[in-house]
């Protein structure tokens, strides 16, 4: 059974949006810590901010009031299963939706003219909704009542209609001084996706293979956000457990474990994502090892064949877990292929073609020695010829399989080197593997090998 993933992008924030109300709002200017998974985040911000007020059901108990207002866009993006206030006084939640704006509020203001019949506005403030008290803006000690809220002009756009969040929180029973209840909440405005871009080198190069890794964070909504730190947590992974304090050491664990890696970004911590728009923000800076070569692969027949290599690359990463994403591979400047890496734990290599290079062909060659369709065993003569026509040298990486045989046996493999003495290919398992290079400019590799294929278990001798 395959092992899940998460992926979680925290990031200390501010969020501002542009809802004017009485109450508070998740648009209020605050620092808050925002959660980032594929397809929603999890915002948490303190309550502390929400400006509670204090009032008494009885002689026992004094309630607390946390009080915000949610547009009707915001209710649909928000999931409200998880709005919850992380405070064990909590004693309930209300949600009161308002097709009409709510003029009981304190706080709001409002253009008031003294004669219906005169052009002529004051700008008013509401103070106390039950018995109606007002009081002029640029004279705040001059007060007055208003028998209605007839007449009345807005400020500026009322918000219509919207949703009122209430909790009420039992401060009777006391608490540690220094806890502060948090408001959490599941918010589907905010999206992160990873993203890589691979440069290939030309080989030979004394140059790594450089890879760049993004977490691109796209705002969908309303709400600008401004971001400082980011923290990837993965879990139900075999990884290795890195500790929150530097530590050259780390402890190998073979069992299924969760690791948390803290990554210091290359951002300014005044960035700002703006409404309606996606950054880039770099991370992965740790030591990630990126090997590029050509790959043939194939299955032992009795036939001839031509083809073209495919393009391949192993990436390892020895310190950091590579979470899933699309990677743009570019080559001289040029774009040349797009793939997607899957989840890649610490320690692990992975190998990903990327489709066919036009430049290294090869064309194989099988012939008959020995037997026939009568004998018992049939000997082949199989042969190589990789042909390099590129400006740069190429990595082979070969491997033929004769899983499908049941009996054989491999002799006269090609040798290379000064002496001749360095066989081209090695077999391992039920496989021939080889790694060797091609020079540029029409260079050429040619291999061999010959293989008995069995009707029957050989006898030994």
């Amino acid at each position: 059974m395959s092992s899940s993933i998460v992926i979680i992008v925290v990031l200390l924030a501010t969020i501002s949006l542009p809802l004017s109300s009485a109450d508070s709002s998740l648009n209020d200017e605050d620092s808050v810590a925002i959660r980032f998974y594929a397809n929603f985040t999890q915002i948490v911000r303190p309550m502390t901010k929400l400006n509670p007020s204090k009032y008494i059901l009885d002689q026992s108990f004094t309630y607390e009031c946390y009080r915000f207002n949610l547009t009707e866009t915001e209710y649909s993006q928000i999931s409200i299963d998880s709005l919850t206030v992380l405070d064990p006084n909590v004693t309930e939640r209300i949600i009161t939706y308002h097709s009409m704006p709510n003029f009981e509020q304190a706080g709001a203001r409002y253009f008031y003219r003294r004669d219906p019949k005169s052009n002529e506005t004051i700008e008013i403030e509401l103070l106390n909704p039950k018995d109606r008290l007002f009081r002029e803006v640029q004279q705040p000690n001059r007060y007055f009542y208003l028998k209605s809220f007839d007449d009345l002009e807005y400020s500026t756009m009322p918000v219509m209609p919207y949703y009122n969040i209430k909790f009420y929180c039992n401060i009777s029973i006391p608490l540690n001084s220094s806890f502060a209840p948090f408001l959490s909440y599941n918010d589907n405005s905010f999206q992160w996706t990873p993203r890589y871009t691979l440069d290939v080198l030309p080989t030979g190069s004394n140059k790594q293979i450089e890879i760049h890794a993004f977490a691109d964070i796209r705002n969908n909504g309303s709400r600008p956000i401004s971001f400082e730190v980011i923290e990837f947590v993965s879990e139900d992974i075999k990884l290795y457990k890195k500790p929150f304090e530097f530590s050259p050491n780390e402890t190998p664990y073979t069992a299924n474990i969760s690791g948390i890696y803290l990554i210091e970004p290359n951002f300014s911590s005044s960035s700002i994502l703006a409404p309606y728009s996606t950054q880039s923000i770099p991370f992965l800076q740790d030591d990630i090892i990126v090997n590029s070569f050509n790959y043939y692969s194939g299955d032992f027949l009795p036939v001839n064949s031509t083809g073209k290599l495919l393009n391949a690359f192993n990436i390892t990463s020895n310190t950091s877990f590579i979470p899933n994403g699309r990677i743009l591979i570019n080559k001289g400047g040029k774009f040349i292929a797009q793939t997607n890496l899957p989840n890649i734990a610490i320690g692990e290599t992975y190998t990903s073609v990327y489709g066919y290079n036009t430049e290294v062909s090869y064309r194989r060659k099988v012939t008959i020695v020995e037997g026939d369709e009568d004998s018992n065993s049939i000997t082949y003569y199989v042969e190589y010829i990789f042909k390099n026509s590129a400006e740069d040298d190429t990595r082979i990486y070969f491997t033929e399989s004769f899983h499908s045989l049941k009996y054989f046996q491999i002799k006269n493999i090609s040798s290379s080197g000064l002496n001749g003495n360095i066989s081209d290919l090695v077999i391992h398992d039920t496989n021939l593997r080889g790694y060797f290079i091609i020079p540029s400019l029409n260079g050429q590799k040619i291999i061999s090998y010959s293989v008995v294929v069995y009707k029957t278990k050989p006898s030994c001798k």
